[in-house]
């Protein structure tokens, strides 16, 4: 129990409001987000329409994916707080999760106008006014952004992607080399330029971004998939193994077995026999309680490798599964 629990809610002074909302504040800022949540909704009980009570818990909502509530208590929040450009431009991040994004552009413009300077808000606003297909009027506020802060590595970012998808890829490359330039680690960034090299005359770049992109980021999907998929094409079987193999583990670790399945298939065309590929098709099959293939593949592992370890434990499931748990234990 905190400190400040025992104090009554009603009637509540002022001081205590601000001691109930500089608590939240406290525990939010320490990521203590429900422990916070709970001293909003107290400065809520006491005074519904506390502004920065409602932004703040509306920050939460939203950060918990509880878009359509973290909208909510920030327009409220919005009623009481009209000149507040940080609660402006957080709420048209909820609007944009919500697929508002006409809102999201108004909301995102409100907070420019009530402070010009304010980066983070012009690259959403350039966001949200090329979603309306307004590019000329995207790329300046990029621009500004960029006049604002030259090493804004998402305003190169933003700009780059955009001029991406308008197909001006001289330009798009050269935003992208900005980013990675300002922000070496920017994995995203890595792979959109391996995309941009394969669609240029940059051929022999495009490995190499994704190398770069996998450094940032070993299991990320895209670059995985990007990756594999350049290798595959050109009979580099090898390292197409490689990358596919931890493609399927990504996916399996987010719980995708469908997908990493289809990923230890397409591994498995390019090491034929092979037992760790063999094992994890059946451990996937197991995930999809297909019973029977998961113990066809592992039974092939085994006879491949008896000592891969996911084909025994495949293997001992499969008996569990089928009712035969002593001879799983031996």
């Amino acid at each position: 129990m905190t400190r400040l629990e025992n104090e009554r809610v009603d009637p509540v002074s002022l001081t205590v409001l601000e001691r109930w909302l500089e608590e939240g504040e406290r525990l939010h800022q320490s990521g203590k987000l429900l422990e916070a949540a709970r001293y909003y909704q107290r400065v809520l009980a006491a005074a519904p329409d506390q502004p920065r009570a409602l932004h703040l818990l509306g920050l939460i909502e939203y950060h918990g994916d509880n878009t359509l509530a973290a909208v909510a208590l920030m327009e409220r929040a919005a009623q009481g707080d009209p000149f507040n450009s940080e609660l402006f431009n957080d709420l048209g991040l909820a609007y944009e999760r919500a697929n508002q994004i006409n809102d999201a552009h108004r909301s995102y413009a409100r907070a420019v106008e009530l402070k010009p300077e304010f980066v983070d808000a012009l690259i959403n606003l350039g966001n949200a006014t090329g979603e309306q297909g307004r590019s000329a009027q995207a790329r300046a506020h990029y621009e500004k952004a960029l006049t604002l802060d030259r090493r804004d590595a998402r305003a190169h970012y933003n700009l780059a992607r955009h001029l991406h998808e308008l197909g001006s890829h001289d330009d798009a490359w050269n935003y992208y080399e900005n980013v990675v330039g300002l922000q070496p680690d920017f994995a995203q960034a890595w792979v959109n330029m391996a995309a941009l090299a394969q669609s240029s005359s940059r051929a022999r770049d495009v490995i190499e971004c994704y190398r770069r992109a996998l450094e940032c980021d070993p299991y990320l999907l895209e670059a995985l998939q990007g990756a594999a998929q350049w290798h595959s094409e050109r009979n580099e079987f090898e390292p197409a193994f490689d990358l596919l193999m931890r493609m399927g583990q990504a996916l399996s670790a987010q719980g995708r077995s469908r997908e990493a399945r289809e990923a230890y298939e397409r591994a498995l065309r390019c090491r034929r026999d092979d037992a760790d590929a063999l094992a994890a098709i059946g451990y996937c099959a197991l995930q999809q309680d297909d019973v029977d293939t998961a113990s066809e593949y592992a039974r092939m592992a085994l006879r491949a490798n008896g000592d891969v370890v996911q084909a025994h434990f495949v293997h001992g499931r499969v008996l569990r599964a089928r009712g035969t748990y002593t001879e799983a234990e031996a």
